[in-house]
């Protein structure tokens, strides 16, 4: 009798003979060696084996030991199904839907009612094709005319490579490190996006250099577990920073990461991402009403919960109200009010504010983060800006009608 060879779930070999199923046990010159797949169970300890022709796969021995539990072979059906969907998946660009019609006309009347519902099964062609995509883009390599500025000078900082199990690109130049040592304070920008299915997060480093924030690092992340090693890697670059503080956006994971990471740092709120944080996390239809509560960042700090109970009774729109409180209110909430409230430091904090939104515009325009990139693109733009940003000196003072000119300049400079 034939054997079919699946696969379990981790994707490793699973034969079926019989109408039963069994996991590989090793391999010995022309043999491999197979065990009951219900070997492993405590309860039913199942010491039925098998052993097939390595070059035939035929089964040559069947050991004397009887399965002590029946086969299910409708089980083993659904099964064929699942790992043929994983393959055509995998396999080829079909539409969702075909490519699990095909499949499922294969089974008996019986199986198909045991199936899960359709739905369970097109998450599963989902997985396994941006799995596939995944691993694909992990073998992105970056040319060498992408390591360096458009002067020459030297851009990429770091790359933990096609091996690395969650991939960090650190991109920078020479003098922006050292404005970055020398700076006591600094502020991230996080950006979600998509370049080449394989980075998910685009962070901007920014310093205060002569009254204005100006972005000095760039760094691209597979996913949020990559925080410690960015932070890591960035110290080797630079063993002497030392900064004091931390001008935080939203994001709980990087807030934890500085803080292991940095020892006695301070951190606290930008104004710029408390706003951006009501405006997306906390949504609803009156601008009136967000901005009421945007506003208790002047407030001091004394004075929030009292004015907090007064909004709250003269606005309704409790789902709002009661999502703002967990939030930024109550004791134990992920963002007390001395995190987020500018009272002390207004000046400052809506300065910095304004130049975060002209930088993140300018960003916003120049590489549209919105949609998906390819990997080398997106590095070629950053090298343009880069340019632009060093060659026309921008500053936040400039009027809206350069950022137009910025998205000319790099249009221009691209068809070179």
């Amino acid at each position: 009798m034939n054997v079919t060879f699946l696969n379990t779930s981790r994707d490793n070999p699973l034969l079926v003979y019989q109408g039963y199923s069994y996991i590989q046990d090793g391999s010995y010159k022309n043999k491999t060696y197979w065990k009951c797949e219900h070997s492993r169970d405590p309860n039913n300890k199942c010491h039925a084996r098998i052993h097939t022709d390595l070059i035939t796969n035929k089964v040559i021995f069947v050991s004397s030991h009887k399965h002590h539990h029946s086969s299910n072979e409708m089980k083993l059906e659904i099964r064929q199904v699942y790992n043929d969907v994983k393959q055509q998946a995998i396999g080829n660009n079909q539409e969702i839907d075909d490519l699990i019609s095909n499949s499922i006309a294969k089974m008996s009347i019986e199986a198909r009612k045991r199936l899960p519902k359709v739905k369970n099964i097109k998450r599963l062609v989902d997985y396994h094709r941006t799995k596939k995509l995944r691993k694909n883009s992990k073998q992105i390599d970056i040319s060498c005319s992408l390591t360096k500025t458009l002067k020459q000078e030297k851009f990429l900082y770091y790359d933990s490579g096609i091996e690395s199990e969650n991939r960090v690109i650190i991109l920078t130049m020479k003098d922006k490190l050292t404005l970055l040592t020398d700076s006591l304070d600094f502020h991230i920008d996080s950006n979600e996006l998509n370049i080449s299915n394989l980075f998910s997060i685009f962070h901007v480093f920014y310093v205060n250099y002569q009254g204005k924030f100006i972005p000095v690092l760039f760094a691209l992340l597979e996913n949020k577990s990559c925080y410690d090693l960015l932070f890591k890697q960035i110290l080797l670059l630079i063993p002497n920073w030392n900064p004091l503080l931390f001008l935080s956006d939203y994001d709980i994971m990087l807030i934890d990461s500085v803080k292991r990471l940095f020892s006695g740092i301070r951190v606290t709120g930008s104004y710029y991402h408390y706003r951006k944080y009501v405006l997306e996390k906390l949504n609803i239809d009156s601008e009136y009403a967000i901005n009421r509560f945007v506003s208790l960042a002047f407030v001091s700090v004394k004075q929030v919960d009292e004015s907090f109970k007064q909004l709250k009774n003269e606005l309704e729109y409790d789902e709002f109200i009661n999502s703002f409180q967990q939030t930024f209110i109550d004791q134990l909430a992920p963002f007390p009010i001395e995190f987020w409230n500018i009272h002390d430091t207004r000046v400052d904090s809506l300065k910095m504010a304004k130049d975060i939104e002209y930088w993140h515009s300018y960003f916003q325009n120049g590489l549209d983060v919105n949609t998906s990139l390819n990997l080398h693109k997106f590095l070629r733009k950053l090298e343009i800006l880069e340019y632009i940003q060093t060659e026309t000196r921008l500053n936040t003072t400039a009027p809206a009608s350069d950022l137009n000119e910025i998205v000319h300049n790099v249009q221009l400079l691209e068809e070179k």
